[in-house]
């Protein structure tokens, strides 16, 4: 007797799972799969929500580049955490995923406002100059 196709039950089986079949599966189980050794679980959660993720950040940063830099740090922290056993699955994936994002954006704008760069200096006759032509240290 052949028995209906039941992803969940298959891949508590196998971790050698079909990435069409691991589509099917919940944020919750493909953690627990990823982090068991199956990269392709990882991969699915990614495309899955990269674009929410991508969109939360390109929001607060108003910048493409900028964001795209942030998300590829937020997702090196989100391996790190799931690697490492960080992450707490009462929480929803992705408001885990946000969250992370979140703090990485905050951090990018305290480390950005405090290496804010002056190069140029209004001289006594309102000429922009050299700072250090301005700066007689002595």
């Amino acid at each position: 007797m052949n028995t209906p196709f039941c992803p969940t039950r298959h891949a508590q089986k196998s971790q050698d799972i079909t990435l069409s079949d691991a589509t099917l599966l919940s944020d919750r189980k493909l953690v627990k799969m990823y982090v068991g050794g199956n990269e392709k679980c990882f991969e699915i959660l990614l495309q899955r929500h990269k674009a929410d993720v991508f969109s939360f950040i390109i929001k607060m940063v108003k910048n493409r580049t900028i964001a795209e830099d942030i998300f590829q740090e937020t997702f090196f922290k989100v391996v790190w955490c799931l690697k490492g056993g960080h992450y707490n699955e009462k929480d929803k994936f992705l408001s885990w995923v946000i969250c992370i994002s979140h703090n990485m954006v905050i951090d990018y704008f305290r480390k950005n406002s405090k290496t804010r760069m002056i190069s140029t200096i209004k001289n006594h006759e309102g000429e922009n100059e050299d700072i250090f032509n301005v700066i007689d240290i002595k």
